[in-house]
């Protein structure tokens, strides 16, 4: 098996590059397996090495994916560890992340001595073994390979020389992700290739929980770092923090890790509210947490940016029980499976009543139906919304560092029930169309069958007017359904965010969509939105050179269906903004496929029950 990075072939034993001269070299690496040293920090192309023969050293432990490529054109890699790591499993999502500032390393090498001790030490180390089984666990080293060993093809291009904080581009990556104050680009037009890249791997993922690693100070720092407003689950965030804190210091010399800039308000060494530290907008923390429902922090491991090599295996030491107990963190907290009576997963919306006021909701998984919510201590109010199911509202008790499993099996919206006929007469009363067929036995096959429906102007056509201003749609929902994608016609290529809030300004959710060409096209939304009124769909922002086109009339307000009602434009009668041809998910119907009796001439059916 060969994989192709950064233009250089690897294969399981060997390396091979073409010279300029187009001939080629064949570099052949040891059989050992893959060992980290903390004794230098790596070349790129020994980085490059190092992840491959993870990979092929154990592959039925570890993945390597390539989530993309840097400004230069090196590849951005982050290995996924799993006891089945071919297999999406119903298990939590973790991920580590580190040195997206090119000249703050001490993560770097940091990351990759992780690595190696998860898949030396599976099946030999009781607490490797059981996080290794139950997570799965990403790992990137290197975010920003551009600024850590600078331009490809200068004379120190392969080594890290004179690292700097910035991409190749000077766009600092920490102030490149939409912020949910200052919009999609805080500080820069565009959004760069790094931050796109993981952006668009992140969407492929639901992660419980991660951190991003920086080095100038030592802290670990959670959100928000962009207002001074509490996050729903400070709580959690100062908890945890301050396990990870005092472990370090637990294994570190005196005054390491001890750096507290919000002590007259939280006082814990180790551990700061991001914006009690410093105000600062677009970073991936309050991203993550906003726009991807995930617990992420960041931590700051060394005062030193780029520590002396000699100091590295000192870092590790002091950090390596407290980057696996972070990880054990992960299965904390509320979780379980979401099914319906027959044991299939459902994707529902997992909300905590006067809690998450601020996009701190969860999902559980579509295919498998697994969920997790981590928690502060404390007795809440849960509810499960689903489309074409009835709602559940459980109370649940969380304590710190334990699991609490709360299944729950949701029920039909419309149920349908079977009337054994027993050679006698029976009257059936229809609500709705459908067709009625005897059948002498129970259903051997039961599934469930979504509906799908369109509502709204189809008039998407014009051209005559644009805007990016924040308007939008307000519509009532009468009962819970899924939006699942809407038309829009865009004047240009860039990015926009979408909003969804409810009738009390309450954002409930939101998405961030890269527009690729100009022009009339259905962007994916999946919003899952419970019974309710006066909802509002905004067009919330977008880059600096994409506008919608808006029709300018006021369309055919009301548009109505059994399911929803979009009520009116947000500017009146003055046009109709922005989102055509809505369509989305409503009741799921029973689905029998059974065999009939002989007597019926009908072998065979299937029936729907609305």
């Amino acid at each position: 098996m060969f994989y192709i990075i950064s233009n250089i072939v690897y294969g399981k034993n060997c390396e091979i590059t073409r010279e300029a001269s187009n001939a080629f070299v064949v570099t052949r690496f040891s059989s050992a397996p893959p060992s980290v040293s903390l004794n230098a920090y790596p070349k790129f192309s020994e980085y490059i090495s190092l992840m491959t023969r993870f990979a092929t050293t154990y592959p039925e432990l570890c993945q390597l994916i390539t989530i993309g490529y840097s400004t230069e054109g090196r590849a951005l890699l982050v290995l996924k560890i799993s006891d089945h790591v071919t297999v999406n499993e119903a298990e939590p999502e973790f991920l580590y992340t580190s040195s997206m500032h090119g000249d703050e390393l001490t993560g770097y090498p940091i990351m990759l001595k992780l690595i190696e001790e998860l898949l030396t030490k599976y099946n030999k180390d009781e607490e490797i073994t059981n996080i290794v089984n139950s997570t799965q666990i990403f790992i990137n080293p290197l975010a920003n390979p551009d600024g850590a060993y600078g331009p490809i093809g200068s004379i120190h291009s392969d080594i890290i020389y004179q690292p700097k904080r910035n991409n190749a581009n000077e766009v600092d990556l920490n102030r490149n992700y939409p912020d949910d104050i200052k919009g999609l680009h805080p500080y820069a037009k565009h959004f760069e290739k790094e931050t796109k890249a993981f952006m668009a791997f992140e969407a492929k993922h639901r992660f419980v929980l991660s951190a991003n690693f920086h080095s100038g100070e030592e802290v670990t720092n959670y959100p928000w770092d962009n207002k001074s407003n509490l996050h729903p689950d400070h709580q959690y965030f100062e908890h945890v923090c301050q396990n990870y804190s005092i472990q370090t210091q637990n294994d570190s010399p005196s005054n390491y890790f001890e750096f507290d800039p919000d002590a007259d308000q939280y006082e814990s060494k180790g551990v700061t509210h991001g914006a009690s530290w410093y105000l600062v907008f677009g970073t991936r923390q309050d991203y993550m947490n906003y726009y991807r429902q995930a617990k992420e922090i960041t931590i700051e491991l060394s005062k030193d940016k780029f520590p002396e090599a000699t100091k590295l295996k000192h870092y590790w030491s002091y950090q390596r029980q407290a980057l696996l107990n972070f990880i054990k963190e992960a299965n904390n907290g509320l979780q379980g499976h979401i099914t319906d009576s027959q044991g299939y997963p459902i994707e529902a919306k997992i909300t905590i009543k006067n809690h998450d006021n601020y996009n701190s909701w969860v999902k559980s998984n579509k295919d498998l139906g697994d969920y997790y919510r981590l928690l502060h201590q404390g007795i809440y109010e849960i509810t499960y919304d689903a489309v074409g199911y009835k709602s559940v509202t459980k109370y649940v008790l969380i304590k710190h560092g334990e699991k609490t499993t709360q299944n729950i099996v949701l029920s039909h919206e419309n149920a349908s029930f079977d009337y054994p006929n027993h050679n006698a007469n029976l009257m059936v009363n229809l609500n709705n169309a459908a067709h009625t067929k005897w059948y002498n036995k129970t259903p051997e096959n039961l599934n469930y069958s979504k509906k799908q429906s369109n509502l709204g102007s189809i008039n998407y056509n014009f051209k005559g007017y644009y805007s990016n201003t924040k308007d939008g749609i307000y519509f009532n929902s009468h009962s819970t359904i899924k939006l699942e994608e809407v038309t829009i016609n865009a004047n240009n290529t860039g990015a926009i965010e979408i909003q969804l809030v409810n009738s009390k300004t309450q954002v409930i959710d939101s998405k961030i969509l890269f527009i690729e060409e100009d022009g009339i096209q259905t962007i994916e939304l999946d919003f899952i939105i419970p019974k309710g009124k006066n909802y509002k769909l905004i067009l919330k922002d977008t880059s600096e050179d994409l506008q919608l086109f808006c029709n300018p009339s006021e369309g055919d307000f009301p548009y109505h269906n059994k399911a929803i009602t979009l009520t009116k434009s947000s500017k009146g009668k003055t046009y109709y903004p922005y989102f055509y041809n809505w369509k989305f998910e409503t009741i799921s119907r029973l689905k029998h496929i059974a065999g009939f009796d002989a007597a019926s001439k009908t072998t065979a059916s299937t029936i729907y029950k609305p």
